[in-house]
């Protein structure tokens, strides 16, 4: 690199994560600014690791610490609301609402980001924070309310990029990408 950057602070620590007959003691730490890489032969238990540390699968035994925090991961939403995002292996079974348009595919996690003081979805704020992620990322749509199994696989991974950018999250799986 042209220049060196020093990790920054640990957002995501597991320490000693067992599913039986998935995975044992499995312990790593995620820096802010840093890419980590798990990977295996298929069902060595790396995606079921991703799921556990989502909160869609429970650890028998092990913790996982967010920005220096306990968390019992119970379900994804505790996951989501720690700031967690995720990109399954398998977009179209278990990622996209492949019947929605784009649009809500990439708000379906952020809804609570597009309340208005009233308790209404500002439909302004959402049509231009699609529109935005649309240009920046590329996708090649022409329309935001296009059904999103009509797009390209590609454009398909962008969108669920997307929904997870549009979060914010700090952390960001990627199951096989």
């Amino acid at each position: 690199p042209e220049h060196e950057s020093k990790a920054g602070h640990v957002l995501l620590k597991v320490e000693g994560a067992t599913i039986p007959g998935k995975f044992y003691g499995i312990s790593l730490s995620v820096h802010e600014g840093e890419i980590v890489g798990i990977f295996g032969l298929k069902g060595a238990g790396k995606s079921e690791l991703a799921l556990a540390i989502f909160g869609a699968l429970p650890l028998e035994s092990g913790r996982i610490v967010i920005n220096g925090e306990e968390t019992l991961m119970r379900c994804p939403l505790d996951a989501i609301k720690k700031g967690i995002g995720f990109l399954t292996e398998d977009r179209k079974a278990t990622g996209l609402f492949l019947d929605l348009p784009i649009r809500d595919n990439m708000v379906a996690a952020s809804y609570d980001k597009l309340i208005s003081k009233l308790g209404v979805i500002d439909l302004k704020t959402e049509k231009e924070t699609v529109r935005k992620y649309v240009t920046e990322l590329g996708i090649k749509t022409p329309t935001i309310i296009q059904k999103v199994k009509l797009l390209s696989g590609g454009n398909q991974q962008k969108v669920l990029i997307a929904r997870w950018l549009l979060r914010e999250s700090r952390v960001l799986i990627l199951d096989e990408p």
